[in-house]
């Protein structure tokens, strides 16, 4: 088959789908069209079912002569807005020739300046009618000016795209996109420099959404007010946001930050200039940087307790000290607009663009790095130090950080003693010889030493000012900016004897000069008497003293037998010779291989000693290895895996498998926000098939809270949510965030009938969940410093022979650990002689012995 050209209206409809992802972008691209227009009235009106999208606006409006053959409206690569400013949207010209090409386009407009209204009607790129001026039923009616674009069956020419429509119909879907398109349009209107007024209506769902400006021109009072607008923000929050500004050369950074924390990540948005830079798959550099400095302090950290008195503590037995920690809740994350301005960057369009701009995004990351760090620093959220890009970066922001290089001082400051004797002598920076011209004069020189005795001070001063006028004086730099010499490059004179009539005074002057060192180190501090008693009597317990090893023959100089590994002998026998294999574990251990452990001990009150049988062994052989089991990780394995298979129980009646539920003698009530009682209402029944029942009753008035009312949960969690139920409206509220901010449901347990194992259907637990039921499996099951009897051992084993995870425990720690290999001899302590005198030689040793 020959090689051939696609149609033109093939490769126009791949170039457009490029440019139109979704219906979504449609609607904001659109939107920005009506800003570059001086709108201050947009409605948005969509249908995500069918693919329809209605944008109508108040702006100027298109001229006349647009619409005519010989205008530029709806064709590729024709704009108004070139050539492209930092204060407009659009510079390309292929928008509105992209959507004529994926659906059928409908634009009516009446120019501020001119009586009549025109429309043009486009599909599949080709103009279906021209209007000069537009019948009645096609005018605008809402605005005296403005434009009105209509979009209809967007991608209805691609079947693919037409079928995944059927999944826009389902509520869950819905809500998705529909929260994407309020972050987005809220993301431009925070961009926008000018308040303005959008409408967004889903006409399917019945569901509208209102942006109005505020008349305050404040920036923080515009956040706070859009923030709540769309949902993403509290009515409590709006005076705990504050203003923040930066700027290094040509990059700044304005915006502002809340200092309450939130329990999404939707509520943080940035931009670039105008353009909004959208974190959608939250892997964007720009907040994974400001999140990270945010997650690296005390911001959102709850149950810290440092300023606590210890008498008003609880009673803390039984808990760990990884449990004592303070601990990040959900509500971790910080609200925060931030516009990045960099004036000789206008063509750069998001953060796609900047990620070609290397120095750019660098200095970007360093002023967002240190603006978080300077905000979280001064409202005492102890935040962690953040690494800056080297200096040598265009528009690194270290040297702005940095703290300024003060001068040298011109006069050396005495010790105390001497200037309590008066006989401090100030110096003039001549005095310093060539060092003074030296590039590192600005280092700071530090010595530490004691001070010295007083009746020195003045020779000792003399002795001082007379070497340093000695010193001959030699400029550094000439005329010109030449070198004359190198730095350092004469030698300090050694000082000369100090003429004095009593050692004392030599000593004194001496440790003037360097410290009195020496009276430090023969006079050490004594130790109080209790300290002493008890260091002597403490015990570490993380760094044991280590125990004395066995003693041993060395055998170094000893001849060994070819091909074998390791012998031990005396004066010069080789004469016991230890199996090869005992030496590594070549093979491995098996779950069938716990059914036939031998149990030999208790070792140490926390492991038990087994002899299991290796898998891949020689044929005709058995290779046992001796594996020592931790007894708190095996039954915690145990325990963990019985909780796990009585989770889940088949009705008979029904023939499904539905958990195991226990109602409530009181239910557990919580108040939540409006918005997180709607998510709960919605993954309600999710919840129910983990068996977590609640309901969500919605008051009578607007003004009263809304509340959650669980009234049945599993056994296995009931007890501890009981207890603490901060723990199960933290599991509730952290399923249903990150199923918002990760994109991802909430996921139920699959249909599956009762042959198969708990395994299959604890896929897509709830974390919360997991992570209670190994707190139980760990908190009942067997400790350290548990006597077992032989007997309780191979219990133990036993049930752990029936686990499917039994090499490991509930936190994912290995739960055993091989020791030895003991070959295939099968016996303790098996060794093997030379075939030739190995009874003459064992005995002779013995003898020598």
């Amino acid at each position: 088959m020959t090689i051939r050209q696609l149609p033109q209206d093939v490769v126009d409809k791949i170039k457009s789908s490029v440019n139109i992802t979704s219906l979504n972008g449609v609607a904001c691209g659109l939107l920005a069209n009506s800003l570059d227009a001086g709108a201050f009235k947009v409605n948005i009106s969509i249908d995500y079912s069918r693919g329809n999208c209605t944008v109508e606006d108040d702006g100027s409006g298109i001229p006349p002569d647009e619409f005519t053959d010989a205008g530029g409206l709806g064709k590729l690569h024709h704009t108004s807005k070139f050539p492209s400013r930092s204060s407009i949207h659009g510079k390309h010209g292929n928008f509105l020739a992209s959507l004529a090409t994926l659906s059928l386009l409908s634009i009516t407009s009446h120019h501020q300046s001119r009586i009549s209204h025109n429309s043009i009607t486009i599909h599949n790129s080709k103009v279906l009618a021209r209007h000069h001026p537009s019948p009645p039923e096609l005018r605008l009616v809402s605005f005296d000016h403005g434009t009105r674009v209509t979009i209809r069956d967007l991608f209805g020419s691609m079947p693919v795209r037409v079928k995944q429509r059927a999944s826009l119909t389902e509520r869950p879907a819905l809500d998705k996109e529909w929260s994407k398109l309020v972050r987005e349009v809220l993301a431009m209107l925070l961009a926008w420099p000018s308040g303005v007024h959008v409408s967004i209506k889903n006409t399917a769902a019945q569901r509208e959404l209102r942006f109005r400006p505020s008349d305050k021109a404040d920036l923080v009072f515009k956040t706070s007010r859009l923030l709540m607008q769309a949902s993403l923000a509290d009515s409590s929050d709006v005076d705990c946001w504050v203003p923040i500004s930066a700027s290094c050369g040509p990059v700044s950074v304005k915006g502002c930050i809340c200092t309450n924390p939130v329990a999404t990540r939707r509520s943080q948005f940035i931009s670039l200039g105008i353009h909004p830079i959208m974190n959608e798959f939250g892997t964007d550099v720009l907040y994974e940087e400001i999140n990270r400095v945010f997650s690296n302090s005390s911001f959102g950290v709850v149950d810290g307790g440092e300023n606590k008195r210890p008498e008003d503590s609880p009673k803390l037995e039984g808990f760990s000290s990884k449990e004592l920690r303070s601990r990040k809740a959900i509500e971790r994350w910080p609200m925060f607009y931030l516009k990045i301005t960099v004036p000789d960057f206008d063509d750069v369009d998001g953060s796609d663009g900047l990620e070609s701009q290397g120095q750019t995004l660098s200095a970007i990351l360093d002023l967002l790095k240190a603006t978080c760090y300077g905000f979280l620093k001064k409202h005492h959220f102890r935040p962690r130090k953040v690494r800056l890009s080297p200096e040598e970066s265009v528009f690194s922001t270290s040297r702005t950080l940095s703290k300024s290089r003060k001068p040298p001082k011109k006069q050396l400051a005495s010790s105390s003693s001497s200037s309590r004797a008066g006989s401090a002598t100030p110096v003039s920076g001549d005095a310093f010889g060539p060092r003074a011209d030296s590039p590192f004069h600005g280092w700071h020189r530090v010595k530490i030493g004691t001070d010295s005795a007083l009746g020195a001070n003045s020779k000792t001063n003399e002795a001082q000012t007379k070497l340093r006028d000695q010193t001959p004086t030699r400029p550094l730099i000439g005329e010109g900016g030449k070198l004359l010499r190198k730095p350092f490059d004469e030698p300090s004179p050694e000082p000369e004897e100090i003429p004095t009539s009593k050692a004392s005074n030599t000593t004194a002057a001496m440790s003037a000069l360097y410290g009195d060192t020496e009276t430090s180190a023969t006079q050490p501090r004594k130790r109080s008497r209790w300290l002493q008693e008890i260091i002597d009597s403490w015990e570490n317990p993380v760094f044991e003293n280590v125990q004395p090893s066995i003693p041993s023959i060395d055998d170094t100089n000893l001849p060994h037998a070819p091909g074998l590994s390791h012998s031990c002998g005396r004066s010069g026998h080789a004469n016991i010779i230890f199996d090869a294999g005992s030496m590594s574990l070549s093979s491995r251990i098996s779950r069938q291989a716990l059914t036939e452990a031998t149990v030999i001990s208790q070792v140490d009150r926390k492991f038990i000693l087994v002899k299991l049988p290796l898998k891949d062994a020689a044929p005709g052989e058995q290779s046992p290895a001796l594996v020592m089991l931790d007894q708190h990780a095996v039954d915690e394995r145990c325990r963990l895996e019985d909780l796990m298979a009585d989770y889940f129980v088949r009705d008979e009646s029904t023939k499904q498998v539905l958990p195991v539920t226990e109602p409530l003698e009181r239910s557990l009530i919580f108040e939540v926000p409006l918005e997180e009682h709607s998510l709960l209402d919605q993954h309600r029944n999710r919840f129910a098939a983990w068996g977590i029942v609640y309901q969500t009753p919605i008051p009578r008035s607007s003004s009263q809270p809304r509340k959650v009312i669980v009234t049945a949960l599993p056994p296995s969690i009931m007890e501890r949510c009981r207890l603490e139920p901060r723990l199960l409206i933290d599991l509730l509220r952290t399923e249903v965030w990150r199923s918002v901010d990760e994109g991802v449901p909430l996921s139920q347990p699959p249909d599956s009938n009762g042959d198969k194992s708990w395994v299959s259907r604890f896929h897509g637990c709830p974390r919360g969940i997991l992570e209670m039921l190994h707190s139980r499996a760990c908190r009942s099951a067997i400790m350290f410093n548990d006597v077992l009897s032989v007997e309780e051992c191979e219990q133990l084993i036993s049930r752990l022979s029936r686990c499917v995870f039994p090499f490991q425990c509930a936190h994912g720690r290995p739960s055993m650990a091989p020791l030895v290999d003991l070959g295939a001899g099968a016996k303790f302590g098996g060794w093997q002689e030379r075939e030739k005198q190995a009874k003459v030689r064992w005995n002779s040793w013995i003898e020598e012995s």
